[in-house]
């Protein structure tokens, strides 16, 4: 699923494991919006949160933040 949000994955070394936030929706989910043992394990369930938070404010008729954006996007390889 492409999206055009920001998904921050972060260490956490109280937790032992690795945070997922979304900058856009602070406010209004709880952060963090998921968490992984590993980074890959984080960012899969991440897109899957970001995925039923965006799907749960549509169908509730709520607006959804705006996007941050760059303007120039690197790729990442």
């Amino acid at each position: 699923m492409h999206n055009p949000y920001t998904m921050v994955i972060q260490w956490s070394a109280l937790e032992q494991n690795y945070a997922v936030f979304f900058p856009e929706f602070e406010g209004i989910v709880h952060q963090p919006c998921a968490t992984g043992r590993t980074f890959a394990e984080a960012a899969q369930r991440g897109q899957q949160a970001l995925h039923i938070l965006i799907e749960h404010l549509e169908d509730g008729g709520l607006p959804l933040p705006a996007p941050k954006t760059h303007p120039h996007p690197r790729q990442v390889a």
